[in-house]
């Protein structure tokens, strides 16, 4: 089985985007207003077209439970992290690795994961944990992810798409109000849940990767 995983960032403030789009028709997009907030979100899925549960780390010190989506409403075994700046660090990835990505395998082995090689996505313990799972690590090249990496190539595209879709119809019904961390983890939840695995797919096809 053949996987990629990549990070990227979702506005996360609707109070602080503007709503753009043609007289007369739907709006579908939002533009960054000043002072705009985002949230780092890991994603990772297989050449099949399956998804790993995904990581959403926080600016802060602790993961408040207030942050979480609400019971019921996330995606199976959803993860979360808290950081200082609200970046990946080396610790949150390990976990993740560990107690995320390799216990949603399937059984069968060997697996081959790929991304890019952010030294935080790099350490000892994340090989070793690798090697007693038979996982190899297959690290990207620097500067192709945007020719390479499979999310990059298909994947982050339509989950912003949809996501500005979100952001609209939040602001439309919350006029200036900041979306709370536990409807911004729901919706990413939905969003994820809600991605064709056709997609997923065809982003290791454009990358070479599988067919």
């Amino acid at each position: 089985m053949i996987w990629n995983l990549d990070e990227s960032s979702f506005c996360s403030d609707p109070s602080k985007t503007k709503i753009v789009g043609q007289r007369g028709l739907p709006a579908t997009r939002t533009t960054s207003g000043h002072g705009k907030q985002n949230t780092t979100v890991l994603m990772c899925c297989s050449a099949s077209g399956e998804k790993a549960p995904p990581l959403i780390i926080f600016k802060g010190k602790h993961v408040w439970d207030q942050w979480l989506a609400p019971p019921g409403s996330e995606f199976p075994d959803m993860t979360y992290a808290a950081t200082a700046n609200g970046w990946m660090e080396s610790t949150v990835f390990k976990n993740y690795f560990e107690k995320s990505f390799v216990k949603c395998l399937p059984p069968e082995r060997p697996v081959l994961v790929i991304y890019d090689g952010h030294a935080t996505h790099l350490s000892v313990e994340v090989v070793r944990i690798a090697i007693d799972n038979q996982i190899t690590i297959l690290k990207l090249p620097p500067h192709t992810s945007h020719i390479l990496q499979p999310l990059d190539l298909s994947v982050f595209k339509s989950l912003k798409t949809r996501w500005d879709a979100k952001l609209v119809e939040w602001q439309r019904k919350n006029v200036g109000i900041k979306m709370p961390q536990n409807i911004f983890s729901k919706l990413i939840g939905d969003i994820w849940r809600e991605t064709n695995p056709e997609i997923l797919r065809s982003g290791f096809v454009k990358a070479g990767i599988y067919t």
